[in-house]
């Protein structure tokens, strides 16, 4: 929800006409692009005069402070500009899951760039509940051009043997710590070892994502490569560069399979409401309401629709080999890129499963085993209450336990009032206004600089073509996965952003838009994976688009298009 308040004054307020539509876009166009120039929100004060357009004033918005307070626990990070992390967070994060971002991402993050590099610090902070992240520049300007340079091409020859390492080393690596996570009993050990215990859960957690980090690192790096690649010796669209790889996510391709394989036992048995108690550890409603569209629906069987994913991302090579023809040395880089994007590129989703989904998925069921611990000591009334808690007080509540009644209900009011506050885009030092540089592949983009592409959004919204083409249906807006038994077959799928738990919804949409992500974010990488139209990076689909509305999504050029505007 934008917070810029917009003060107008009309010639026509008097007879009590409303303002017209294309006056009122005009308006918001330019509190849209003031926003980006300044880089927080803006009140502004306009005038229309012989149809014309003026601004009055234009000031930064001084109530945020008292109504985001923010206090900083080192000053100089309020020189430092942070972005909230609407790609991977959409709300209020309770203590412990603040904990799984810092000691996750921030953890896997910075072991990164200590092998890697550039030298930077890239931090993922809370602030009143909210994830917001930094990157600060650990040497002088004139010299960040060359660490990045050489960070940029060891991570390119790192994408050579990622895959080979992934399959050799870290899976079973994986594999093995999520068996130690599994073999947690902190029920049958002395308090002591209890709290020794608790920090071998977190050591394993971090450990899991430095391995992601290191994974995506050469993963998404070579994609851009083969787009870069394509684009500068075929010519080509980026939507093809990015087809040459689609279909090859082993992983997502068994899941639909198996997802197909269930609706099939389901269409054979005398009715689906055996579906209806499923006997899952985790919360099966996904799952459930996956297979019951499936049973609504006639479509293309996986192995028909991967088929013709590899068909077309076959021609796409095979033209570009005709045309690298009679250029040897470019044909050969062009193969040498392509190969290496085959080989790493699919990890850019394949990982989601094998460290975000089974790390959170281990991690949470052995957080509840040590926080029935602490409710059989007495300490918390619930096994639920620890995600209120930080984990050096679980730590310490392990190894001396006390009641903490009072301190859960002062953390239930924290999180109502976090809840009650309207949290700004960036805090901190002002965000630098936001370019887009010629040839970008807008992976990096910010939130301010997808806002700053929308220039007539009553008419058609504009994004990055994540998964080529045209489709028409009506725009089905889910805010989050409890809303998702909306979605009918047919229906456009409009959300912020998605991850591996979205998986079902997308092969059930005829198309897939989004607020927040580039080419190579989860869910440009699913709708390619299943030859769905995508349009993602559009800042402002939620907030602009209504539920039920027709729109015409052009997964190529990038645009979403409104049929009743």
């Amino acid at each position: 929800m934008r917070k810029s308040d917009l003060g107008i004054a009309s010639r026509s307020c008097a007879d009590g006409a409303a303002l017209p539509d294309g006056d009122i876009a005009a308006i918001a166009r330019l509190a849209v692009q003031l926003e980006t120039v300044m880089g927080r929100p803006v009140d502004i004060e306009c005038a229309l005069r012989d149809g014309e357009l003026h601004l009055l004033q234009c000031r930064p918005i001084t109530t945020l402070a008292d109504e985001f307070p923010v206090e900083w626990s080192d000053p100089e990070d309020a020189k430092l500009t942070w972005r909230r992390d609407d790609a991977h967070h959409t709300g209020v994060r309770t203590p412990l899951a603040i904990e799984y971002t810092r000691q996750g991402a921030g953890y896997g993050v910075r072991k990164r760039d200590e092998a890697l590099g550039p030298p930077v610090l890239v931090r993922f902070e809370a602030f009143n509940g909210r994830m917001f992240n930094s990157s600060k520049s650990l040497r002088p300007p004139e010299e960040m051009e060359r660490y990045q340079r050489e960070a940029f091409a060891r991570r390119r020859r790192l994408a050579r043997h990622i895959r080979k390492d992934w399959d050799e080393r870290y899976l079973p690596e994986l594999d093995a710590l999520y068996d130690r996570m599994r073999a947690l009993t902190p029920e049958r050990v002395s308090r002591d070892e209890a709290a020794r215990a608790w920090d071998d859960l977190w050591r394993g957690h971090r450990r899991a994502w430095t391995i992601h980090m290191l994974v995506t690192a050469g993963s998404y790096t070579v994609m851009d490569e083969l787009r870069e690649t394509y684009e500068e010796l075929v010519g080509g669209p980026a939507s093809d560069a990015y087809a040459l790889t689609q279909g090859l996510a082993g992983t997502l391709q068994r899941m639909e399979q198996d997802f197909e394989a269930l609706a099939d036992a389901a269409r054979r048995s005398q009715s689906a409401e055996g579906l209806g108690a499923p006997s899952w550890s985790d919360d099966p409603s996904l799952l459930v309401g996956a297979i019951a569209q499936r049973l609504a629906r006639t479509g293309e069987h996986p192995a028909k629709r991967l088929a013709q994913l590899r068909s077309t991302a076959d021609a796409i090579a095979r033209s570009a080999r005709e045309r690298l023809a009679g250029r040897p040395e470019d044909l050969a880089r062009f193969e040498e890129v392509l190969a290496a994007a085959e080989s790493a590129g699919p990890l850019t989703e394949e990982h989601n499963y094998w460290i975000d989904r089974r790390n959170q998925a281990q991690m949470n069921r052995a957080i509840r085993r040590f926080a029935a611990r602490l409710v059989a000591e007495g300490a918390l009334a619930d096994t639920e209450e620890v995600f209120l808690l930080y984990v050096p007080e679980i730590r310490e509540a392990l190894r001396e336990p006390r009641d903490l009644s009072s301190l859960i209900a002062s953390r239930r009011e924290e999180q109502r009032r976090w809840k009650s506050m309207v949290s700004p885009e960036t805090i901190g030092a002002p965000a630098p206004p936001a370019t887009i540089a010629s040839g970008t592949s807008l992976v990096a983009m910010s939130h301010l600089q997808f806002k700053q592409r929308q220039d007539d959004p009553a008419r058609t919204l504009r994004g990055v073509g994540a998964s080529a083409g045209v489709v028409r249906g009506p725009a089905r807006l889910i805010r989050d996965l409890a809303e998702s038994g909306k979605l009918r077959r047919g229906d456009v799928l409009v959300c912020q952003a998605s991850n591996v738990s979205w998986i079902p919804l997308f092969v059930s949409a005829i198309a897939v838009v989004t607020e927040v992500g580039g080419a190579l974010s989860h869910a440009a990488v699913v709708a390619r994976e299943f030859g769905v139209p995508c349009v993602v990076g559009t800042a402002i689909a939620l907030s602009t688009l209504t539920d039920g509305e027709l729109i015409e999504v052009d997964g190529s050029a990038g645009l979403v298009r409104r049929l009743g505007a």
